[in-house]
């Protein structure tokens, strides 16, 4: 798997579609703007665009993935008490 280097958070977590997975090298300080983007694309440009995106950072590693799935799978995930089956996807190297 290719790690990529990030320098625009919003452009990689928005460029990401269903079906994919992607890791990057973050640095620790950047995990928690990570995180307020990915809730605040979830909940807007993602609702809008039907996807979701989850995403694992690896602290020892500073290793962030995240994955992309459509916003009806996610919604039937998380009916069906299966929301953590996203995580089977992050490469066992970052785990």
């Amino acid at each position: 798997m290719k790690i990529e280097r990030v320098t625009n958070i919003t452009e990689w977590v928005n460029s990401i579609n269903p079906g994919e997975v992607k890791s990057a090298y973050l640095p620790c300080d950047k995990v928690q703007s990570l995180n307020c983007l990915a809730s605040r694309h979830n909940q807007g440009r993602g609702k809008q665009r039907g996807k979701f995106v989850h995403y694992h950072y690896c602290s020892d590693l500073e290793v962030a993935t995240i994955i992309c799935e459509t916003r009806e799978d996610y919604l039937t995930n998380r009916e069906n008490g299966e929301e953590n089956s996203w995580k089977t996807q992050i490469p066992k190297d970052f785990r």
